[in-house]
């Protein structure tokens, strides 16, 4: 029932200190991650992990403004998973070859009661939510973000380009630890592997596997 749903995580705009949000109210998707790839590339991608296609849309310099607010860093989540589902720790040599790729696929998995996992079951969900508050134009001077002033021309085109930030950095607070408790209390602390903040892209946003 979950799947390709969207919910609405909660009224902003029943707390008077957050009545400049915009929307007052954000949504929230929620996608299935049934093989081993792409499991891998969303922890690339979340982590922005050295190699890592993730698109043009990606402000490098805004990379060190992304958080995570739960679970370990560096994670290997294929690892994480099978272990999970067999009940027993992998160690490296027996998870990596000698070129680090995967010994252990999905065809691999049982149970820890034997039964074999299906080809097309789930392994994980991921979810992603954007932030829904007022933004406004902003630079990096000396690695820290600044406010456009009234009279400075935007110009997004530049090698040094304005961007988007949020307008009231206590509310976005607000709206970030209210997201995290939200995605942990909803699906269990024990069932949520990763949780991740985006700052580098148009709008902020989480993922959650």
């Amino acid at each position: 029932q979950l799947i390709k749903k969207s919910y609405s995580i909660f009224n902003i705009q029943k707390r008077k200190k957050v009545l400049k949000m915009g929307t007052g109210k954000t949504s929230f998707s929620i996608g299935r991650i049934s093989n081993v790839a792409t499991l891998t590339h969303t922890s690339f991608h979340n982590e922005r992990k050295e190699g890592d296609k993730t698109g043009s849309n990606i402000d490098t310099r805004r990379i060190d403004f992304n958080q995570t607010l739960h679970g370990e860093e560096h994670v290997d989540l294929w690892k994480e998973i099978a272990s999970r589902l067999q009940g027993k720790e992998y160690n490296e040599e027996r998870f990596y070859n000698k070129n680090g790729k995967y010994k252990i696929n999905k065809s691999d998995i049982k149970y820890e009661d034997g039964r074999k996992l299906r080809k097309d079951a789930v392994l994980a969900f991921e979810c992603k939510t954007h932030y829904p508050g007022e933004m406004k134009w902003a630079k990096i001077v000396d690695g820290k973000v600044e406010y456009l002033t009234q009279g400075e021309q935007i110009n997004p085109k530049e090698p040094d380009c304005h961007f988007q930030w949020p307008a009231d950095m206590e509310i976005f607070n607000e709206w970030k630890k209210a997201t995290n408790q939200f995605i942990l209390d909803r699906f269990g602390e024990l069932n949520v592997e990763q949780v991740i903040l985006h700052m580098d892209e148009s709008t902020p946003h989480i993922h959650a596997v």
